[in-house]
């Protein structure tokens, strides 16, 4: 399977779709890239407290584009 490219800039609402734990996943369920770094480096700001502000590569986040998503994430009470 083939994983399409997608064009993340700063101010783009992300999620987590890499490796790692549930808890892990759970903590990085919706976050806001602050900072890139040439094309495939992404700074991004966690929205749960405790989450550290950390780099990651472009391929294991995932743009939350479409409104029902944006709707859950900004509503979504922790």
């Amino acid at each position: 399977m083939v994983r399409t490219e997608q064009n993340l800039v700063v101010g783009d609402l992300v999620a987590y779709d890499g490796n790692g734990t549930n808890e892990y996943k759970n903590e990085r369920s919706f976050g806001i890239v602050v900072e890139t770094m040439g094309q495939h480096m992404m700074k991004v700001k966690w929205s749960k407290l405790g989450s550290t502000d950390c780099w990651y590569q472009k391929r294991t986040l995932k743009k939350l584009n479409n409104q029902k998503s944006l709707n859950f994430y900004l509503t979504d009470v922790w």
